[in-house]
Parts: structure tokens; sequence; C-alpha cells
């Protein structure tokens, strides 16, 4: 099984971004060869970033890390908040950034507006191409998020074909990783 790590980058009180993850559940059924998980950056409540070395020895740091290390790939699902991702949400990059080296990763957005988080994307991206990370190329941009007709219609257009991308991506860079693992066991014996 593929573990796919479904990542809600917002912690507000009225987010939204819970209602598109329910969205992509129903749809990735029909991948059944993987498993999928939510991680929701609220249940952690981790303390503005100073400097990971000040953290490596907390135990709550090393949950989320070994959660992150065990996951084989993410979807990021963010709202836009003034123009940009949640500062939650960054906080969180801050923390983990070398976990997300060479792992495929999708990345959602939403926003109240027509453009539907499209500047929260574009910095995911940045931050995440950064990372070293195999962002897909593909990404689902939902405006309109508090019209429930809308979101609807948004993400029956375009759902379809980012999970097709994404689980592309994902199992493709799986089986590479497998291919080498193989090699390098043959070596050894």
């Amino acid at each position: 099984m593929i573990k796919c790590s479904i990542i809600i980058g917002s912690t507000r009180q009225n987010r939204k971004t819970p209602t598109i993850y329910d969205h992509i559940l129903k749809k990735f059924k029909i991948y059944n060869d993987f498993q999928i998980e939510i991680f929701d950056i609220k249940k952690y409540n981790l303390p503005i970033f100073d400097d990971v070395l000040s953290y490596k020895s907390d135990q709550l740091f090393k949950i989320i890390k070994n959660n992150i290390l065990i996951s084989d790939n993410f979807i990021f699902i963010s709202p836009e908040y003034n123009g940009g991702i949640p500062g939650v949400l960054k906080n969180f990059l801050d923390y983990f950034n070398k976990e997300f080296n060479k792992k495929p990763i999708g990345i959602i957005t939403c926003s109240s507006g027509y453009l539907g988080g499209i500047n929260a994307s574009n910095d995911l991206y940045k931050y995440l191409f950064h990372m070293q990370a195999y962002v897909s190329p593909n990404r689902l941009i939902i405006p309109n998020i508090n019209d429930t007709k809308k979101i609807k219609y948004s993400i029956n257009i375009q759902l379809d074909t980012f999970l097709d991308d994404f689980v592309w991506l994902a199992k493709a860079v799986y089986n590479y990783k497998k291919y080498l693992i193989n090699q390098k066991t043959k070596e050894i014996f």
C-alpha cells in the first residue's frame, strides 16, 4: 500500500479545508492501492519556529517527523489568507522542510474569491520546490469556497484530472524507490 497523507493547512475555527478533504476521500476510493490518512496541523499547535535544533528532542516534534517520514506522498489543502498561505502552514513547513525532500506532493488551494487561492498555490509550490519535493504540476484551485454549489462544480470538473496526475506521479516515485531498494539489496548479497 502507498501511504498518502492529506495535510490540512489551516487552523481557523470556521475553516473550509476539511470540506475539500471529504470530496477527495470519496474520489480517492477508486485508487485501491493507496492508504489515505488525514494530517491536520491544527491538532499539533506548534509554537512559532525558532531553530530546529531546539526542538529535535521534543516528543511532539519526533511524532510529527515520524508521521511525515513514513508517508510516501502528500496532498496539501490550503486556504489563501491575505494573498498567501496561512502563517501556521508556513510555520509547519519551517519545522519539517527536510522531511519532504523527494516526496511527491499535490497542492490544492481555495479562497472565497474568484481566483481560488492562486497566490497561496504559487507560494506553496515555491516553498516545496525549494525543499526538493516532487510537486505535481497540475494543481487544484478552488474559487468561491463559501458557495456550496460552486465548490461542487469546481471540484467535480477538476478533481479527477488532479488526482489522476497526482496518483501517476506518486506511483512512479514509489515504484522507482522500490526498484532502487531492490538494486541495493542485490548488491549486498
